[in-house]
Protein backbone atom coordinates (compact mmCIF):
# COMPACT_ATOMS: atom_id res chain seq x y z
CA UNK A 1 0.00 0.00 0.00
CA UNK A 2 1.28 3.35 -1.01
CA UNK A 3 1.40 6.44 1.62
CA UNK A 4 -0.99 9.22 0.07
CA UNK A 5 1.14 12.53 0.51
CA UNK A 6 -1.31 14.40 -0.52
CA UNK A 7 -4.14 13.48 1.98
CA UNK A 8 -5.81 16.50 3.56
CA UNK A 9 -4.83 14.56 7.01
CA UNK A 10 -1.40 14.27 6.27
CA UNK A 11 1.21 16.17 8.24
CA UNK A 12 3.64 16.92 5.97
CA UNK A 13 2.71 20.77 6.59
CA UNK A 14 3.60 20.28 10.35
CA UNK A 15 6.75 18.59 9.49
CA UNK A 16 8.14 21.39 7.33
CA UNK A 17 6.98 23.86 9.84
CA UNK A 18 8.83 21.82 12.55
CA UNK A 19 12.31 22.38 10.15
CA UNK A 20 11.60 26.05 9.20
CA UNK A 21 11.05 26.98 12.96
CA UNK A 22 14.40 24.78 13.53
CA UNK A 23 16.67 26.56 11.01
CA UNK A 24 15.09 30.28 12.44
CA UNK A 25 15.18 29.87 16.32
CA UNK A 26 18.57 29.39 17.75
CA UNK A 27 16.80 27.80 21.16
CA UNK A 28 16.07 25.12 18.67
CA UNK A 29 19.47 24.38 17.65
CA UNK A 30 20.67 23.01 21.27
CA UNK A 31 20.39 20.36 23.02
CA UNK A 32 20.13 22.18 26.31
CA UNK A 33 17.35 24.72 28.41
CA UNK A 34 14.29 22.45 28.11
CA UNK A 35 12.04 23.28 30.90
CA UNK A 36 8.39 21.92 31.37
CA UNK A 37 5.52 24.25 32.82
CA UNK A 38 2.60 23.99 34.29
CA UNK A 39 -0.57 23.60 32.11
CA UNK A 40 -3.16 22.33 34.60
CA UNK A 41 -4.71 19.38 32.28
CA UNK A 42 -2.62 16.14 32.31
CA UNK A 43 -3.67 15.38 28.34
CA UNK A 44 -1.91 18.46 27.58
CA UNK A 45 2.29 18.80 27.33
CA UNK A 46 3.52 22.15 28.04
CA UNK A 47 7.36 23.26 27.75
CA UNK A 48 9.61 25.58 26.59
CA UNK A 49 13.19 26.04 24.62
CA UNK A 50 15.39 29.42 25.19
CA UNK A 51 18.78 30.33 24.68
CA UNK A 52 20.84 31.35 27.46
CA UNK A 53 20.26 35.16 27.24
CA UNK A 54 16.60 34.59 26.42
CA UNK A 55 16.59 36.22 23.04
CA UNK A 56 15.18 33.10 22.09
CA UNK A 57 12.22 31.99 24.08
CA UNK A 58 9.66 29.29 22.73
CA UNK A 59 6.70 27.76 24.22
CA UNK A 60 4.78 24.72 22.85
CA UNK A 61 1.40 23.37 23.77
CA UNK A 62 0.91 19.44 22.25
CA UNK A 63 -2.64 18.25 23.15
CA UNK A 64 -1.87 14.51 23.41
CA UNK A 65 -5.65 13.19 23.47
CA UNK A 66 -5.79 12.35 19.04
CA UNK A 67 -10.14 12.66 19.35
CA UNK A 68 -10.91 15.47 21.58
CA UNK A 69 -10.22 18.91 22.40
CA UNK A 70 -7.91 19.54 25.77
CA UNK A 71 -7.69 23.24 27.17
CA UNK A 72 -7.24 24.47 29.98
CA UNK A 73 -5.04 27.03 32.39
CA UNK A 74 -1.23 27.64 31.89
CA UNK A 75 1.52 29.49 33.45
CA UNK A 76 3.95 31.98 30.90
CA UNK A 77 6.73 31.72 32.61
CA UNK A 78 7.08 35.58 33.19
CA UNK A 79 9.77 34.81 35.99
CA UNK A 80 12.41 33.83 33.43
CA UNK A 81 12.58 37.62 32.50
CA UNK A 82 12.49 38.69 36.10
CA UNK A 83 8.84 39.84 35.42
CA UNK A 84 6.25 40.42 37.58
CA UNK A 85 2.75 37.83 37.90
CA UNK A 86 1.17 40.27 36.55
CA UNK A 87 3.13 41.73 33.64
CA UNK A 88 2.76 41.72 30.39
CA UNK A 89 4.47 40.09 27.65
CA UNK A 90 4.84 39.91 23.88
CA UNK A 91 3.38 36.98 22.03
CA UNK A 92 3.97 35.82 18.57
CA UNK A 93 1.90 32.55 17.40
CA UNK A 94 4.84 30.82 14.99
CA UNK A 95 2.01 28.81 13.60
CA UNK A 96 -0.41 31.95 12.35
CA UNK A 97 1.96 34.79 12.35
CA UNK A 98 0.13 36.88 14.46
CA UNK A 99 0.88 38.83 17.44
CA UNK A 100 -0.58 39.91 20.78
CA UNK A 101 0.27 40.66 24.50
CA UNK A 102 -1.02 38.11 27.54
CA UNK A 103 -1.40 39.78 31.05
CA UNK A 104 -0.56 37.79 33.46
CA UNK A 105 0.87 34.52 33.83
CA UNK A 106 -2.09 32.25 34.35
CA UNK A 107 -3.58 32.18 30.34
CA UNK A 108 -5.95 29.78 29.15
CA UNK A 109 -6.32 27.77 25.95
CA UNK A 110 -7.87 25.36 24.03
CA UNK A 111 -6.27 22.67 21.48
CA UNK A 112 -8.78 20.13 19.25
CA UNK A 113 -6.88 17.92 17.12
CA UNK A 114 -9.74 18.34 14.53
CA UNK A 115 -8.08 22.11 13.90
CA UNK A 116 -4.52 22.60 15.07
CA UNK A 117 -3.66 19.92 18.05
CA UNK A 118 -0.21 22.13 19.16
CA UNK A 119 0.68 25.65 19.52
CA UNK A 120 4.16 27.28 18.95
CA UNK A 121 4.84 30.47 20.99
CA UNK A 122 7.44 32.90 20.71
CA UNK A 123 7.69 35.14 24.24
CA UNK A 124 8.72 39.20 23.49
CA UNK A 125 8.45 40.66 26.38
CA UNK A 126 10.59 43.86 25.26
CA UNK A 127 7.49 44.32 22.59
CA UNK A 128 5.12 44.34 25.21
CA UNK A 129 7.59 46.93 27.07
CA UNK A 130 7.52 49.18 23.81
CA UNK A 131 3.74 48.88 23.43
Amino acid sequence: MAWDWDREDHIRADIALINRLRNDHPALQQLTDLSFYNFWNDQVLYYGKATADLSDFLLFAVNLDPHNAQGGHFEVPLWEFGLPDSADIGVEDLVTGKRFTWSGKVQHMLLDPADRPYAIWRLLPKEAAAG
